[in-house]
């Protein structure tokens, strides 16, 4: 059986490599259907999410956002990207301005989707973790 491989797997390595997770149990969440291990970590209440982001923070200086359950993005960042790309990269755009566009993503890490929404809206993505 093939090893399956988290969309971000990145984070399961800094999990391993900082022993903050055993492996041998980063291993079992593999048999998971769900794509992140983020969401397996919180699901079984072996992190929180703002645990999770700050770790992603001081790891990779990419800030976290604990997206409030009543978000209220900006609606014309709203309008400028796909609902079906938000969906399918984990995207939720939450402002822009003339030159940039701020997202909050579950994959930050992932370079392209973030370089195919630039091409598209014509702006400088500024990536926020998020769960």
């Amino acid at each position: 059986m093939a090893l399956k491989i988290f969309k971000d797997e990145w984070l399961a390595q800094i999990l391993e490599r900082e022993g903050l997770v055993p492996a041998d149990s980063i291993q079992a969440m593999r048999q998971s259907p769900e794509p992140y291990v983020a969401n397996l970590l919180v699901e079984k209440a072996i992190m929180t999410p703002v645990a999770i982001g700050k770790l992603v923070t001081s790891v990779h200086g990419i800030q976290f956002q604990d997206p409030p359950d009543t978000m209220d993005p900006d609606k014309f960042a709203v309008s400028l990207i796909a609902v079906d790309f938000c969906k399918r990269n984990m995207i939720v755009p939450l402002k822009s301005d003339e030159e940039s566009i701020e997202c909050l993503t579950a994959n930050p890490l992932d370079e392209e989707p973030q370089l195919d929404l630039a091409a598209r809206v014509g702006r400088k993505i500024k990536p926020f973790y998020g769960l």
